[in-house]
């Protein structure tokens, strides 16, 4: 009967563990198809015209992304990366709104790891805002997730690396 019983736990075990890795390649190769989209200006177009601007791709991808509801980790995962990447265009007040959809999502649905790199994305654009004491609670809460038990070494080192430049570009602006 224990012998049973083992079996059948070890059995359960590994379909969660199938299970999970068929879920992680769906996801991937969803990314990777809308990643694709992206670049090529859209599921519909052949190539993407010369004339078509960085700007005009992101906002695509962005709806797309929000069209992403049945998977809110890997909506959450390119929401994220959109908001970045806006705020590295310099497009502030986009980049907010969609990092602060992105934590909204990693923080119900993602891991302790993603919300913490979100937190310090947002981070990183409240100092680009010079919005010092937003900036350093957003610094302070990406750290608090990082060491969550879900965490991570990276994730810990990406929080305190954010901390300090968000400190830096603080003193920066004090001087």
């Amino acid at each position: 009967a224990v012998l049973a019983t083992v079996s059948v736990a070890a059995a359960r075990r590994v379909a969660r563990a199938d299970a999970a890795t068929r879920a992680e390649a769906v996801r991937t190769a969803r990314i990777q198809r809308f990643m694709l989209d992206l670049l090529s200006g859209g599921a519909d177009v052949a190539g993407a015209p010369d004339s078509l601007r960085v700007v005009t791709l992101l906002d695509g991808g962005l709806r797309d992304a929000r069209a992403l509801d049945d998977d809110p980790v890997a909506q959450g995962d390119l929401l994220h990366t959109l908001g970045s990447s806006y705020r590295k265009l310099g497009l502030l007040a986009r980049a907010d709104s969609v990092l602060g959809q992105a934590l909204r999502l990693r923080r119900t649905k993602g891991t302790a790891a993603s919300a913490s790199a979100t937190a310090a994305e947002l981070a990183l654009l409240r100092s680009d805002q010079a919005q010092g004491d937003s900036a350093r609670a957003y610094a302070t809460q990406a750290l608090q997730l990082a060491q969550a038990p879900t965490g991570g070494d990276a994730a810990v080192a990406l929080a305190w690396e954010t901390r300090g430049r968000v400190l830096e570009v603080a003193s920066r602006n004090d001087s």
